[in-house]
């Protein structure tokens, strides 16, 4: 009865949606094998990070007339980290604690998993006419390089950059231009406490050469509340890592914008691309002088870029990927850090796995997990060992050379050095501020891979990485600097 039901009502209802409107389907299932022996750089502690992901993205596209799309996307079997498209860690990250439900007793005796979760990421309406679009709903967001914002569209990406915006794209020949208003947080209903980003994006593209550039303002403004939820900057930041100010306070709003620029050109062998931005504004926070008693308001200064270079020759293509981003020095009251986007990878285990037993690159207050700085809820410190580092507080050099062996097997080699901008700050209580912490060096990494591709739509990775740490993860002796090494292997399916 129940089925005949259920037939019924997708006949009454699908049948009209079929005639009305069409639904294209693409996305991609992967799974992951992580092991890293020693990611906390001491060899003497033995330990281990392992584990395995498993993921799968659907993207619907509704086309519900002539210019008028809905797109979406669902991510299913996810885990605790917010924004994180890792996926489901296989069995979980935590154990049951209760036998109250069928099946999820105690882990020595279960004999089933338990569900998992769909999460949606994205839902957004495009309008499209012959003069350009207009965009309402929670959308991808993707700039240049992908240094900054990154729509995480690759087989591997595990972050995402979205905005609930409303924006119109004005398609001008080969320029586009598109203001948009985005709403981080609406907050109380009833309270001036929103988030809002006010943005202007314009590019060039012309298919013809091969070239595209273009220029992105995005302004972040939120009003000081008393009940603190406008805005939420970090405070402990401060609090927790200088000797020059005392206690910091939030007791104004919060405004400041990212400006980013990018050119990329491709010749027939050649390639190149660079993106630069500048984070510029005021945190509305004020840290305390002890010696006067003066309150200093904290402001934003950092910078970031990114150069790729790609030649290629016969069967094999080098790829040359360097950069910066600032570093924050803790005896200012000016915050000069600025951090890329999680997804902007330049090696296997370097800015991707949180390594050492200090945050040497002050990644944390960017909203990275660092293994060893993932407190308060468990199931957040349980996944301390995923790859949410960042580059930050860095300057680094990666040229990569991928070998092809036939039309589905390439050899993969990496090489990436990197120094800290400012030196890593003590985790002594109070902190050491600057004192004995004058390395600056993050050493090197060397990565050796495997790539099957017997299809556009499947690939298979495998890689193993040795990360030679550098003098700066020792901070002031306490800590050890053994050899680190790992390996991955890895397979996403597209359709």
């Amino acid at each position: 009865m129940g089925r005949n039901l259920i037939t019924t009502l997708i006949f009454i209802f699908g049948a009209p949606l079929a005639h009305s409107a069409d639904i294209e389907w693409s996305g991609k299932y992967r799974f992951e094998g992580v092991f890293i022996k020693n990611y906390t750089l001491d060899k003497s502690a033995g330990v281990e990070d392992s584990y395995i992901l498993n993921h799968l993205i659907l993207e619907p596209k509704i086309i519900a007339t002539d210019g008028i799309n809905i797109k979406s996307r669902f991510d299913i079997f996810n885990n605790g980290l917010n924004n994180s498209q890792h996926g489901q860690v296989f069995g979980d990250y935590t154990q049951p604690t209760s036998s109250t439900s069928p099946g999820q007793g105690p882990a020595v005796l279960s004999k089933s998993e338990s569900s998992e979760t769909i999460a949606v990421t994205e839902l957004y309406v495009n309008f499209i006419h012959e003069f350009g679009a207009l965009v309402v709903g929670r959308v991808p967001f993707q700039f240049g390089l992908g240094m900054l914002y990154n729509s995480g569209n690759g087989n591997f990406d595990h972050a995402l950059s979205t905005k609930d915006m409303v924006g119109y794209k004005l398609v001008l020949g080969n320029i586009t231009i598109m203001p948009g208003y985005g709403k981080v947080r609406e907050g109380n209903l009833l309270n001036e406490d929103d988030i809002n980003d006010y943005l202007v994006m314009a590019e060039y593209t012309n298919p013809e050469t091969d070239l595209s550039m273009g220029f992105l303002f995005d302004q972040r403004v939120a009003p000081y509340d008393s009940s603190g939820q406008g805005n939420d900057f970090p405070t402990n930041y401060f609090s927790n890592s200088n000797t020059t100010f005392g206690n910091a306070i939030v007791n104004s709003g919060y405004s400041a914008y990212n400006m980013n620029f990018y050119v990329k050109k491709k010749w027939d062998n050649f390639n190149v691309g660079v993106e630069l931005g500048f984070l510029n504004g005021n945190s509305g926070m004020k840290v305390s002088e002890p010696a006067t008693g003066n309150l200093d308001s904290v402001l934003l200064s950092g910078f970031g870029g990114a150069l790729e270079l790609g030649y290629r020759t016969g069967n094999i293509k080098l790829n040359v990927r360097t950069g910066m981003a600032s570093g924050d020095d803790p005896d200012t009251a000016t915050m000069e850090g600025y951090a890329f986007s999680p997804n902007y990878h330049v090696a296997m285990l370097l800015f991707a796995y949180p390594m050492g037993n200090i945050d040497v690159l002050r990644s944390g207050v960017w909203g990275t997990h660092p293994a060893n700085y993932a407190n308060g809820n468990q199931a957040i410190s349980n996944l301390g060992g995923l790859d949410t580092e960042t580059i930050s507080n860095a300057i680094y050099f990666s040229p990569n050379l991928t070998w092809s062996l036939g039309e589905h097997f390439d050899l993969l080699g990496t090489f990436c050095y990197a120094n800290l901008v400012k030196p890593s700050v003590s985790t002594t209580s109070p902190p050491a501020g600057l004192a004995g912490y004058g390395s600056t060096s993050l050493g090197f990494e060397s990565d050796f891979g495997f790539s099957y591709h017997p299809t556009d739509k499947i690939t298979w990775e495998t890689t193993l990485g040795l990360l030679f740490p550098g003098s700066a993860w020792a901070g002031d002796g306490a800590y050890a600097t053994n050899l680190a090494y790992g390996a991955t292997t890895k397979a996403a399916i597209g359709f």
